[in-house]
């Protein structure tokens, strides 16, 4: 092979032309950024000769031939259609039986910058026409398109036997996808280059050494991201599910020897299982962990009496009607001394109330062991100290005063405990510096206006049935939303003469109810629309009643996002009526069962009931009741003087007393003139403190009393 340098092309700029036995080429100087490519000039020639003989021995062995392209893409193309244009189209053709592809232009893209060793992705469509031999080059990879047939005297790429069986199996209908068949069972591998295994044989190393990557614990990460979360975990749970699950109960051992919980869909997600979360495939793996930690956390809850004996932290497990929660207990904040008595004070309380109280116990000494400057003992608490610590909440403008005297009373008992223990009698500064309401009555709930609620009640039919009922329960009953959720079977009733009754257990203070004397029910007649679907719900769910062995009424399984999954029935809860009752409501309208029970006891005091009527209705006492319900908002106080001074101006517009004037109606919204208003309220008499003692001025049409 010979190569002469002719000298720069007369032309095109900064192009050199060479000499190729006997055929002249003209090539770019440089076509590339960076150090790796080679910048041509009048002494490649020998270069060139020496690059193209070792790239004619590559091109027959069938090995890479990257390193020649380093002269640039197309002017690598260029050189080789000089020379070594038929022993390039074999190579092409061997490569493609290796590396199928779809056909289309742009995976001709892809498989032609994989050969050339391009590492970003090189635009060929636009040479097609001013480049005949690259034109030729697709022609070839169009019409050589592998199909199952023609690989099956490919024994290397159609299959192979062995612990994993696989199989080529072509591509999809519609080409988007490369099919391989792994132990009887298609896996569809998207054309992205990326995520496409080349041969059965490259497939196969992949399995095995993922296999025993999962029973040796070692990191999964390498084989997920080449081959994509969904592909990799298909392929994972085909060649071995039972692995899968040890190791991923691998990854989570460490939180099962400490007794901390672990979260399966958040670990999911930290494994790039995003798109089969979202999906409604089924997601055996997250079954398998999600059932481990039911059996974990059940687990836990039974070892409680023993996790208690520990000094330094504690992780104690319980749980809510639907669901198991955990609490952590750090005592290594404390000094010594005041850590074995808030030991001894949570033990105690261990016995003798449940876990929740235990927690709010442990956060309510915590928060005051640092307010009162970490005390060596409690008992070294003074007087003095007590009162600075009820001052220090006082001063907190987000605690009511329920919320303080709970902290008092908590530190109280503690100090009693630890005095007693201790065989000592002293008084208690806790005691002393309790706090007292001077507040009378709670701020009323703003109820939901009857325009609203009508509005809100329209798309009723949108939401599923147990939603519907229990907001008609609110709208007739006035009930609160937990005493709602808990009515059962035994509490409706039609009476003889065709009434549909319910009763209302009042959840809220029941037991100074029942020790006073007061009613702990209250019996509301509903309407027979109501009573007909509560009547069919009742029939239809009996099945999921028994399951959790409840008499509630408002029993429901909750939806699945996976198919094959099936959780457990759930009595609806109080947050879940408020979640579903908001979404009905939309962005414009602010609804929520207090705001309609609200709402009720307003619509019982403006149709004549009095304050006891009202309290015997909505369960609650007569002062409560009167202080809550019978009110007007400012709005409706505002109107009513309109209403008022309507009727004595068109009662007396003819008397001699009024004479007519050239303003327009009168209004209590008018421009208030008032210089005590203040400005942030524009001079609006509804907004004004003083609404039914200012002067608004008059406005054209109105009358003025003389």
């Amino acid at each position: 092979m010979t190569v002469i340098y002719l000298g720069p092309s007369p032309d095109v700029k900064h192009c050199l032309v060479f000499k190729i036995n006997e055929a002249t080429v003209t090539v770019v100087r440089t076509s590339g950024k960076g150090p790796e490519f080679i910048r041509l000039n009048s002494d490649s020639a020998s270069l060139l000769k020496e690059m193209l003989e070792r790239l004619e021995e590559q091109l027959k062995s069938d090995t890479d031939i990257s390193d020649f392209f380093k002269v640039g893409y197309i002017t690598g193309l260029r050189l080789i259609d000089v020379c070594l244009h038929d022993e390039f189209i074999e190579y092409f053709k061997r490569q493609q039986l290796k590396f199928p592809h779809p056909n289309g232009k742009t995976q001709f893209e892809y498989f032609l910058n994989k050969i050339v060793g391009a590492k970003t992705h090189i635009t060929y469509i636009s040479y097609l026409k001013s480049f005949p031999y690259l034109s030729e080059l697709y022609q070839v990879y169009e019409t050589n398109l592998l199909t199952p047939s023609a690989l099956q005297t490919l024994s290397e790429i159609h299959s192979f036997n062995g612990d994993i069986s696989i199989e080529y199996g072509g591509f999809s209908d519609n080409h988007l996808f490369t099919i391989f068949i792994i132990n009887g069972t298609e896996v569809l591998f998207p054309r992205r280059i990326k995520t496409i295994p080349h041969t059965v044989q490259e497939l196969y190393n992949d399995c095995i050494n993922a296999k025993q990557i999962l029973i040796n614990f070692e990191d999964i990460t390498p084989f997920l991201e080449k081959y994509g979360a969904k592909c990799a975990y298909k392929i994972l749970t085909i060649i071995g599910m039972d692995e899968l699950c040890e190791y991923f109960k691998h990854v989570v051992s460490k939180n099962i020897e400490n007794r901390l919980p672990f979260y399966p869909r958040k670990l999911m997600k930290e494994y790039g299982f995003h798109s089969i979360l979202t999906s409604k495939e089924p997601f055996l793996l997250l079954d398998y962990l999600e059932q481990l930690e039911e059996e974990l956390y059940t687990k836990y809850m039974e070892s409680n009496d023993n996790e208690i004996l520990r000094n330094d932290i504690w992780h104690l497990y319980f749980r809510d009607p639907e669901k198991i929660h955990w609490g952590r207990f750090d005592f290594t904040k404390f000094n010594p001394q005041i850590r074995e008595e808030v030991l001894a004070f949570l033990r105690a309380n261990y016995y003798i109330s449940s876990c929740q109280h235990l927690l709010r116990l442990y956060y309510t000494l915590v928060e005051a062991i640092e307010t009162l400057g970490s005390p060596t003992s409690i008992l070294n608490i003074k007087l003095s100290d007590a009162i600075a610590f009820r001052a220090a909440l006082t001063s907190n403008n987000k605690l009511s005063v329920t919320s303080i005297s709970e902290r008092i009373y908590c530190l109280a008992s503690f100090y009693d405990f630890i005095a007693l223990s201790n065989n000592l009698m002293r008084e208690n500064p806790f005691r002393i510096a309790r706090v007292k309401s001077h507040t009378q009555y709670l701020n009323p709930t703003n109820p939901i206006s009857h325009e609203e609620l009508r509005t809100v009640l329209k798309n009723l039919s949108l939401m599923s049935t147990h939603i519907q009922i229990a907001i008609l329960i609110l709208c007739e009953t006035g009930a609160r939303a937990n005493e709602v959720c808990g009515i059962t079977i035994n509490e409706f009733h039609i009476e003889s003469n065709g009434t549909p009754v319910l009763t209302i257990n009042l959840r809220k203070n029941r037991k100074a109810r029942a020790q006073r004397g007061s009613p702990t029910f209250v019996r509301h007649e509903i309407s027979h629309n109501l009573a007909v679907l509560i009547s069919d719900y009742i029939a239809r769910h009996e099945a999921e009643r028994s399951a959790i062995n409840t008499d509630c009424i408002l029993v429901y399984t909750p939806s699945q996002l996976r198919q094959g999954t099936q959780r457990p029935p759930v009595v609806l809860s109080s947050d879940t009526l408020k979640y579903w009752l908001d979404k009905l409501a939309g962005p414009d309208i602010q609804c929520t069962p207090r705001q309609i029970r609200a709402a009720i006891g307003r619509a019982a005091f403006a149709t004549g009931k009095n304050a006891s009527e009202v309290a015997a209705k909505l369960g609650n006492t007569a002062q409560i009741a009167e202080t809550h319900y019978n009110f007007m908002l400012p709005q409706e106080e505002a109107e009513l003087y309109d209403k008022f001074y309507d009727t004595i101006f068109q009662f007396n517009r003819l008397t001699p007393s009024i004479s007519r004037e050239s303003f327009g109606h009168k209004e209590l919204y008018g421009t208030c003139s008032n210089p005590n208003c203040s400005i942030s309220n524009k001079n609006r008499c509804e907004s004004c403190s003083q609404r039914f003692t200012c002067n608004p001025i008059p406005k054209e049409g109105a009358y003025i009393v003389s």
